[in-house]
């Protein structure tokens, strides 16, 4: 029996090496998810350290990222956290700052002894979680606002907007 030779001129040979490629893809992030996933009897903090050091972030872009200070960093590193079980707008601004998804998100929200019921804000945080993985922690909290929700970090926030100045638009 002959194996037949890949030509990469051929339509048919090509789309055939797309797919492997897409698949070698698919495969590396289920692996991925799989060897993280089966890491069992993980709290918050050891779950979120995991993730820190899986996409690479030290203090300083976690503080950028999720809003929340270095001292909090250092005690989810240490996993030394004064409340095992943080607030539910921390695991969101850790969820969000870490671009987790929701996959990862509901896996931390669980961790932290959150389970998100059918209430209106937490139906918006499902969703922030669903659709606005890669969207920063600003962007998701004027969301918040735009649904009538306080943003996930509100000093800092604020803060962040008030070291901006005023918007141009307004000046007119």
């Amino acid at each position: 029996m002959k194996v037949p030779a890949f030509n990469p001129n051929n339509p048919h040979d090509q789309k055939v090496f797309e797919r492997s490629e897409e698949f070698d893809l698919f495969q590396s992030a289920y692996d991925e998810e799989v060897a993280f996933r089966s890491i069992t009897e993980r709290n918050f903090a050891q779950l979120t350290y995991d993730h820190i050091k899986r996409k690479g972030y030290n203090k300083k872009v976690f503080y950028e990222k999720t809003l929340l200070s270095g001292k909090t960093y250092d005690r989810i590193k240490s996993n030394k956290l004064a409340n095992p079980n943080p607030t539910l707008e921390t695991v969101m601004a850790v969820c969000i700052g870490l671009e987790l998804g929701i996959t990862y998100g509901i896996q931390l929200l669980e961790a932290a002894g959150y389970k998100l019921s059918n209430s209106p804000l937490h139906c918006a945080y499902h969703q922030l979680l669903a659709t606005c993985c890669g969207k920063d922690i600003f962007k998701c909290n004027e969301i918040l606002m735009k649904l009538g929700f306080q943003p996930i970090k509100k000093v800092e926030y604020l803060s962040y907007y008030e070291k901006l100045g005023p918007n141009p638009k307004q000046e007119n």
